[in-house]
């Protein structure tokens, strides 16, 4: 991802009342939240890049962090359920899941649970929610597939 000066950043800063100046490939993320950082493990950067301080963006709200969770590809907001859901790739040996967290204040960063297709994921690339939030979407670009999956309630 990029920033607004055309440098590369791992992470993604936003809080109340600051715009979002890094976007994902062609994600799309919904400003509902206003509490997410994702830490960018193969750079193995875990501070605020120097443009990340304008408008106290440094000042990370919460960071939601899971060994097993490797590069984050896509992410999506259930405000409803008040769930994250996120998924990462494949790295070294470590295999590309799928993840549910919890972002209701009390059980806030709380792993719900892990996915992944029975035959394991190739290369997932994004997430969508459908409309009545029953099911969740992967996309993967190898193989050129899209994974369905059943929502827990």
């Amino acid at each position: 991802m990029y920033s607004t000066q055309g440098k590369v950043s791992p992470k993604i800063f936003w809080g109340p009342g600051i715009p979002i100046r890094y976007v994902f490939q062609t994600f799309v993320l919904e400003i509902v939240l206003e509490i997410v950082c994702f830490d960018d493990e193969i750079n193995n950067d875990d501070d605020g890049d120097d443009e990340t301080n304008e408008n106290n963006q440094s000042q990370v709200k919460a960071i939601i962090d899971h060994p097993l969770m490797r590069t984050v590809y896509a992410i999506h907001y259930d405000p409803i359920k008040h769930r994250l859901y996120a998924v990462s790739g494949r790295l070294r040996q470590s295999r590309a899941m799928g993840f549910t967290f919890s972002v209701h204040p009390e059980s806030f960063g709380q792993l719900i649970t892990t996915w992944e297709p029975n035959d394991k994921f190739g290369d997932p690339h994004d997430l969508a929610l459908s409309v009545n939030g029953r099911s969740l979407y992967v996309g993967e670009i190898r193989p050129n597939r899209i994974d369905s999956f059943n929502v827990l309630n």
